[in-house]
C-alpha cells in the first residue's frame, strides 16, 4: 500500500479514487472547485471549475471517464475529465426548496447519478 500526500491550504469536502486507479477526485469549500489529482505522483492532472458555490461531493463513472460533483448551488455537474469540461448540469433539486448535494453515487451501468441532498 502506497501513500498520497496532498498539500493544500483549502477545506477539502470529499475524496474519491476512480475505478481505474488513475486519478483522485477532491471538492472543496472555499474556491467552489474541484482537483483530479495523479494517484501516482500526487499531482494536479486537472482543476474543474464551474459551480456557484462550495462543492461538496464527487463521484467517478464506474468506467472512469466522468465525474459528477454535487455542490451547495443544488447542482450536480458531470464533467469529461481528458477534456476538463462541465458535458452535463443536472438542476434536479432546484426549486423543490432543497439544498447543497451532499453525497452523490453512479449506477453500475453509468446511466443515473443518485443524488442526496439537505432539505433546509
Amino acid at each position: 500500500m502506497s501513500k498520497i500526500i496532498i498539500p493544500c491550504n483549502y477545506q477539502i469536502t470529499d475524496l474519491r479514487f476512480s475505478a481505474n486507479g488513475k486519478y483522485l477526485a477532491s471538492s472543496a469549500v472555499n474556491d467552489y472547485s474541484v482537483r483530479v489529482w495523479n494517484a501516482t505522483t500526487g499531482r494536479i492532472h486537472k482543476m474543474l471549475i464551474g459551480h456557484r458555490n462550495s462543492v461538496r461531493c464527487v463521484a467517478f463513472s464506474p468506467d472512469s471517464i466522468n465525474l459528477a460533483s454535487g455542490s451547495d448551488d443544488t447542482t450536480i455537474n458531470v464533467w469529461d475529465i481528458e477534456r476538463n469540461k462541465c458535458v452535463k448540469t443536472l438542476n434536479a433539486l432546484r426549486g423543490m426548496g432543497h439544498g447543497s448535494v451532499l453525497r452523490l453515487a453512479y449506477s453500475p451501468d453509468v446511466s443515473t447519478i443518485l443524488g442526496i441532498d439537505f432539505r433546509r
